[in-house]
């Protein structure tokens, strides 16, 4: 396939009837993949309805923060496991490895562990993703391109910034990303000819998520980072201080991309009307939450605990989670995210 057929796909998996969780995968002109995706770095416990809405509506940080990961995007394969230097275990495809290597993990039988290795994002059996090109190009562009987006992604993490199912998440990671690299976002199409559902898609990514899905704190549009004030910073590290970079720079209103429907004037009262997720029954939960309507949360909860949309939402979040642990365990060789 001659040089020039460089792509970056958005790819995005079901994860209830109507929304999606958006990746991105870059692909050489020869067709290999690397796949670039964010998700939660923490299980929570407890029902999956508490923790939507209490991560949603009142501001806990059950799913921990937000976590890029990156890899080779490749069909399911049979692996070893080949202890390195610095500890951690790099994944070979059995098929051709020397299985008599010293380094290689043992099994309680004295033969090399064998398991079955999936990419971040690989579909699932019966599980269709849609695509979308959104930039084409050489390999060297790529390649420019992909840095951008893993040195944007190793500030995120370094941020460590509070991951939130509809606020601040995965698809937020996809798009920022994708401005990061000089991409202009957008999703793939649906049945129906428009684009997918993916909360969040195309808003900056912020510190902190509070109540009523507020976002605070510093934020991230994929180019530049910002304080609470809206003043330049250099990217942050959780625990430090940010400093302006231009002290004398005035305040700026508004936050890039975000436009909030939940921030209500100073001297209002929260009512049903300033709180919106997107998600009716949400909506009705943060209602009652605020009114201090005990019949009204109840009802709201109990509409929401049988929703197919949070056993989903909670469904994929434990997927997510359980594939980036497995990727971090191991850590594979793969282009290394900047500082």
């Amino acid at each position: 396939m001659p040089d020039g057929n460089a792509k970056i796909i958005v790819g995005t998996s079901p994860v209830a009837a109507d929304r999606r969780h958006a990746y991105l995968l870059f692909e050489h002109s020869d067709g290999r993949q690397f796949v670039v995706r964010g998700g939660p770095d923490a299980n929570p416990e407890g029902s999956a309805i508490g923790n939507l809405a209490g991560s949603t509506l009142l501001g806990s940080d059950n799913y921990g923060n937000i976590r890029v990961d990156a890899g080779p995007y490749v069909p399911p394969y049979q692996a070893v496991y080949q202890k390195q230097a610095d500890g951690s275990l790099q994944p070979i495809p059995r098929e051709g490895a020397n299985l008599e290597d010293a380094r290689l993990v043992k099994g309680a039988d004295g033969e090399p562990l064998v398991r079955t290795e999936t990419a971040p994002d690989w579909p699932r059996p019966n599980e269709t993703h849609e695509h979308r090109t959104v930039w084409q190009g050489t390999d060297a562009q790529l390649e420019q391109k992909l840095q951008a987006a893993l040195k944007a992604g190793q500030q995120i993490n370094n941020a460590q910034l509070e991951y939130s199912p509809l606020a601040n998440n995965s698809n937020g990671v996809a798009s920022t990303l994708l401005k990061a690299a000089d991409v202009t976002p957008a999703l793939p199409l649906g049945k129906d000819g428009k684009p997918v559902t993916a909360p969040n898609f195309g808003e900056n990514l912020y510190q902190d998520v509070g109540i009523g899905s507020y976002r605070s704190g510093y934020w991230f549009d994929g180019k530049q980072w910002h304080d609470s004030d809206n003043h330049k910073i250099q990217p942050p590290k959780s625990g430090e201080a940010t400093v302006p970079l231009d002290p004398d720079e005035k305040s700026r209103s508004g936050s890039g991309s975000f436009h909030s429907s939940i921030d209500p004037p100073r001297d209002a009262q929260p009512t049903q009307t300033a709180f919106s997720t997107g998600d009716p029954e949400l909506d009705k939960l943060a209602a009652a939450t605020f009114a201090n309507d005990e019949a009204g949360l109840s009802q709201a909860a109990a509409q929401i605990a049988q929703s197919q949309q949070v056993q989903a939402l909670a469904a994929e979040g434990h997927r997510q989670l359980a594939n980036q642990q497995q990727e971090q365990a191991r850590q594979p060789q793969a282009p290394a995210m900047g500082a």
